[in-house]
């Protein structure tokens, strides 16, 4: 697997689910689903033993799709029809990006209290970095994302609030040159 187009296959192919291959369907059928997952998880360890760079190519290309959505930019039809690609992609990068420094900021402020959200914000998504990704396995953390970003707008609104409040006002006298 190389290149580009590779490594989004490796994202995810709906074309080797059961639901859309006949084949892949028949072969769940025929195993039943213990034995069926059993054989994906051979196939999926021995893929990985004989292709680490492929792998952490694959889980890395996921970390970065989990956060910016850049496969579901490039395959949901409303996306694609309103041809809103690039800024879905911007959108969820900087809503990331704001969380990620909300929960920085919160953590810092109260470890003890925020630890917990923080937790569910880095841990939750793990799973999604090694098997597959869509935007839609994210929106369980969407809300903790969502009070983390609030809470870094806050923050920046409070400081600038507090730099402006700290800057002498000059009054109509001064500024007109009469003292």
């Amino acid at each position: 697997m190389a290149g580009k187009q590779s490594r989004r296959e490796g994202n995810y192919s709906r074309d080797l689910h059961p639901l859309v291959s006949y084949a892949e369907r028949l072969r769940l059928i025929m195993s039943g689903e213990p034995n069926y997952n059993r054989e994906k998880e051979r196939e999926a360890i021995a893929f990985i033993k004989a292709h680490p760079r492929t792998f952490l190519q694959n889980s890395f290309d996921r970390f970065v799709d989990n956060w910016a959505g850049t496969y579901d930019s490039q395959v949901d039809p409303w996306i694609q029809t309103l041809h809103l690609s690039s800024a879905d992609v911007w959108f969820c990068s900087v809503s990331s990006v704001i969380s990620l420094a909300g929960m920085i900021l919160a953590l810092r402020a109260n470890l003890l209290d925020s630890s917990p959200l923080a937790m569910c914000l880095l841990l939750f998504p793990i799973p999604y970095y090694f098997t597959h990704t869509e935007l839609r396995y994210r929106h369980p953390i969407d809300p903790f994302m969502t009070l983390f970003t609030v809470y870094a707008i806050v923050r920046l609104c409070s400081a600038l609030r507090g730099r402006v409040a700290r800057i002498p006002r000059m009054n109509s006298v001064e500024v007109s040159g009469r003292v």
